[in-house]
């Protein structure tokens, strides 16, 4: 997510924060790239915020700085941390669809391996659709390729719409 949305020079601290203000003398103005780059990097401290779940959250509550959530979070989870992995890997093989739609369902797997990621644990792709086919094996044949997390995400999504419809079409038949 980082890479691809182009901000993991703001969490790895790559990217200079701009000065303040630019000018010299008597003409000192205020640096209109700073204030971009400090809004940025509150967007994505927040995205921060939000990849993570409720424990880590709290961990993170009041932090206003990548370095200062990291340590947190080290500070939290260092003694921790097999036990945590073997935790977040027991909740992510275990976790069941129940009654939440396809999105809530996926959502729940994306939050699991966004914390395993924010300790330095990531999940290969191919462990997530197995993962998320558990709930899901009949709805989706075989392929010869892999199927990516992604294509899996937005197929069970058109899946669970196209049984929405069905099943409208069928009450309205009945009512009929």
């Amino acid at each position: 997510m980082l890479t691809a949305n182009n901000v993991l020079s703001y969490v790895s601290d790559t990217l200079p924060c701009p000065p303040t203000t630019i000018g010299t003398g008597d003409v000192i103005l205020e640096n209109h790239a700073f204030l971009a780059y400090k809004r940025q990097y509150n967007y994505v401290l927040l995205a921060l915020f939000g990849t993570c779940g409720p424990e880590a959250q709290i961990v993170m509550s009041f932090t206003t700085s990548f370095a200062n959530a990291m340590l947190r979070l080290i500070k939290a989870y260092g003694n921790q941390f097999h036990t945590r992995i073997m935790f977040l890997k027991e909740r992510l093989s275990s976790i069941t669809k129940g009654d939440s739609n396809v999105g809530g369902y996926l959502h729940s797997i994306c939050s699991i391996i966004d914390e395993l990621a924010l300790i330095g644990h990531s999940v290969e792709d191919l462990n997530l659709v197995i993962v998320a086919l558990n709930e899901f094996c009949a709805v989706i044949r075989t392929r010869d390729t892999p199927l990516l997390f992604d294509e899996l995400f937005y197929r069970l999504v058109d899946y669970e719409i196209f049984l929405q419809r069905e099943k409208r079409q069928q009450s309205f038949i009945f009512l009929s």
